[in-house]
């Protein structure tokens, strides 16, 4: 059984996005998406976070620490990013696919 909330906290250093890319493949893989689903959006996590961690590293050089969520809640799995003034970006939400056991 896996959690149904994980918090990744990171710097703004665009060169840690690939954790999050490593971080949603594996969430998503175990609520039960099929692996070249899961690695696709896995892949767009990492893209919109590096865009942010990027943004946030030229605006200041010693930002705040960001956040990405990733939690499954009822129906639906969602990856949320928060960063500057506590603002939370959704990218991404999913419905929960059935698992058969």
């Amino acid at each position: 059984m896996t959690p149904d909330r994980i918090v990744l906290t990171l710097p703004p250093d665009p060169s840690f996005a690939r954790l999050t890319r490593l971080a949603t493949l594996h969430f998503l893989r175990h609520h039960g998406l099929h692996l070249p689903e899961a690695r696709r959006r896995a892949a767009s996590v990492e893209r919109r976070t590096r865009a942010a961690l990027r943004t946030a590293r030229r605006r200041t050089a010693a930002g705040p620490t960001w956040a990405l969520t990733l939690a499954a809640r009822g129906r639906a799995l969602e990856v949320r990013l928060r960063g500057r003034r506590g603002a939370a970006d959704r990218i991404l939400v999913l419905p929960r696919p059935e698992v058969t056991a």
